[in-house]
């Protein structure tokens, strides 16, 4: 690296820092969004009116999207009608095509990617205020983040916005908790769930319909020794009986004592018969993925309605908006 690259690091690094400093965290969540049954931990999406939801994501037209490749930005709403938030409405899609000018450098995804996200956000506030999200959703971290300030707390803090940012891969912030680390984890949290489970089931939780928080029912810190002499069961049939009862599995991911992030195991799984792949399976999801807060929402608020909102393995509106960037990379050739 050279001196060059050194100062605008830094440059980076200090706006990073400004970014985290007006981001905004609440503690509880929204009554708007999510109630919570303490005795359990069972948080169920209280969405019950017309509520819009936003989702970016860009998608490159070349392998490596290195620094000079062309990459398209992609922003999607969804209307949801009801607290079923089935059959959402897309109600806008807007895309941009933009050239790459510097490489992927790991905490740094925002610096190549925020400028032509926010161009399409704020066209569409200024010519459909109506349309104007209650949520953003966006394919990258959040406050899961060495600095506090991946590109969805860009996104939270510019627009005001509250924005949840959704990892798809497992992002180290410090280099010592790796992700066989953080999957050994889930594993165990998993068998646990499926060996007190009986604990876990409030009677009013229809099925499907909230999200099992770790933390109450299952420690933060389960170990083999608390799974306990009892037969452990393959990962798919309890992932398929979770799906039964609950949209999902969420376990909290720490920066010292601090809960900044939830991976989320077990949601999804409600693509149509006819629109799944031939092999897959009637259950959640078995790949996890990350749910921290970009800013304007609790974090219970934003992994709650990740899994409300997904009926694969991503949360529908960032999963329309790639789905949306992909063709457009198809039909450029």
């Amino acid at each position: 690296m050279d001196a060059a690259d050194a100062t605008l690091l830094a440059a980076w690094r200090e706006e990073q820092r400004q970014i985290a400093s007006q981001a905004v965290v609440p503690q509880t969540p929204s009554a708007r969004i999510t109630a919570i049954d303490e005795r359990y931990k069972v948080a169920h999406p209280n969405i019950t009116e017309p509520f819009f939801v936003g989702g970016v994501d860009v998608s490159f037209a070349e392998e490596g999207s290195d620094a000079g490749d062309e990459a398209v930005a992609v922003y999607v709403i969804l209307r949801y009608n009801d607290t079923s938030c089935a059959s959402p409405e897309v109600v806008h899609r807007a895309s941009k095509w933009f050239q790459l000018t510097t490489p992927y450098i790991p905490s740094y995804l925002a610096f190549r990617e925020i400028e032509p996200l926010m161009e399409l956000i704020d066209a569409q506030l200024q010519s459909k205020p109506d349309l104007k999200p209650n949520v953003m959703m966006v394919d990258g971290n959040g406050q899961w983040h060495e600095r506090r300030a991946g590109i969805a707390t860009f996104v939270g803090v510019r627009t005001g916005i509250p924005t949840v940012g959704n990892g798809k891969t497992f992002y180290s912030l410090d280099g010592r908790i790796l992700k066989e680390d953080m999957h050994r984890d889930i594993h165990r949290a998993l068998h646990q769930w499926h060996n007190q489970r009986e604990l876990s089931m409030p009677n009013n939780n229809a099925a499907g319909q909230g999200l099992l928080l770790d933390g109450a029912v299952i420690p933060a810190q389960a170990t083999n020794d608390a799974i306990g002499e009892k037969e452990e069961a393959p990962i798919d049939d309890i992932l398929t009986e979770l799906h039964q009862t609950f949209s999902g599995l969420a376990i909290p991911m720490k920066a010292g004592d601090e809960v900044l992030a939830y991976a989320l195991v077990g949601h999804g799984g409600n693509i149509p018969p006819y629109r799944r792949r031939p092999r897959a399976k009637g259950r959640g999801s078995k790949n996890p993925i990350y749910i921290s807060v970009g800013s304007n929402i609790s974090l219970e608020d934003a992994v709650a309605l990740c899994a409300k909102l997904s009926i694969a393995r991503i949360p529908e509106p960032v999963r329309e908006a790639d789905l949306y960037g992909r063709q457009l990379v198809r039909e450029r050739g």
